[in-house]
């Protein structure tokens, strides 16, 4: 695993219990929470299999199904985060 990996999960991770922590004291950050969570999952899927050579039916189409809707939840959390900080 080459020295740009090591970081990048414990980042993905932080940035997920951050998002929760956030989610915890506005409930309208909720949608980030869940997002953050799904990308973790899907990226640490993928390294698995690129890495590990993790190997299962149907690999591809998990993480393409947690990937999809995590990104469409972190977009969509921007207007959130606007509508909550009133600067929407």
């Amino acid at each position: 695993m080459g020295y740009e990996y090591r970081f990048w999960h414990p980042f993905l991770a932080s940035t997920a219990g951050f998002a929760s922590g956030l989610a915890l004291q506005a409930g309208g950050f909720t949608p980030l929470a869940i997002g953050a969570a799904l990308f973790l999952l899907s990226d640490l899927i993928l390294a698995a299999q690129l890495f590990n050579n993790l190997r299962f039916r149907f690999i591809g189409d998990i993480v393409w199904l947690t990937y999809g809707p995590a990104q469409m939840l972190i977009v969509f959390s921007v207007y959130t985060a606007l509508l909550v900080t009133g600067a929407g």
